[in-house]
Parts: structure tokens; sequence; C-alpha cells
């Protein structure tokens, strides 16, 4: 078990693991780290947030 996860993981809302996330040590974020914050749900975590990518801008 991680420092990121907890054994209330089902119980924890979407925005708290984020917050958990952008409270961590280090300035950058791996990741192997956003897999195992979310645990069993982090396929649809992922699809979230690799799919927000394609809305920002690019030149």
């Amino acid at each position: 078990m991680t420092a990121l996860s907890s054994p209330n993981d089902d119980l924890r809302r979407f925005s708290d693991v984020l917050e958990d996330l952008g409270d961590a040590p280090g300035e950058k974020l791996s990741l192997e780290e956003l897999v195992a914050a979310f645990g069993e749900r982090g396929f649809g975590a992922m699809i979230l947030i690799l799919s927000l990518l394609a809305l920002l801008p690019w030149p």
C-alpha cells in the first residue's frame, strides 16, 4: 500500500484523490502514482485525465 492510498479507497471521491495527489511531495507526478492513487477506479480516471489533454488548444 502506498502513502497515497487508504483502506477506504472505495469511499473516496474523485476530487479527494486529486487533492491528495496535489498535496503529495515533489514537483512531478508520474503515471504510476496516478494509477496507484486511483486504484480500482484507475482506468476511468486515466481516460478522463488523458482525454482532457485533447481539449487543450495545440498549435
